[in-house]
């Protein structure tokens, strides 16, 4: 009986602090071949920063985004913009108002499937 309980008890502490995917963003390259995917990430109560986004890069083969993400997981609660400059370059903008205490810096720009993204902070 004390085994049921205890197992009980686990399963629900431990589904209670499970992320939760909440939002999605995503932007196709121009030419069709590379999509960057923004994911955010609802933590458990636990997390001093509850909101997480996911950024990653796939090919247009891959079907669902990748998480983690392959280019940064930071901590932010806001629609961030992606604007295409080429089908090699993309620009991913956030407000500077909707990080959380968790965001250092802006990630450098990373390649992926030689995408480079470049991350731009709005001061608002």
């Amino acid at each position: 009986m004390r085994k049921s309980h205890f197992l009980l008890l686990s399963l629900i502490f431990f589904s209670a602090c499970a992320p939760e995917y909440t939002g999605h963003i995503s932007s196709t390259s121009p030419d069709g071949k590379n999509i960057i995917d923004v994911t955010e990430e609802m933590q458990a109560a636990n997390d001093p920063d509850v909101f997480w986004q996911h950024v990653s890069v796939r090919s247009a083969s891959v079907a669902k985004p990748i998480v983690p993400g392959n280019v940064a997981v930071y901590s932010c609660h806001s629609h961030p913009v992606i604007t295409w400059e080429s089908n090699t370059e993309a620009r991913l903008e956030i407000n500077m108002s909707d990080v959380g205490q968790s965001f250092k810096a802006p990630p450098k720009p990373k390649s992926i499937n030689g995408v480079s993204i470049i991350f731009t902070i709005n001061a608002k």
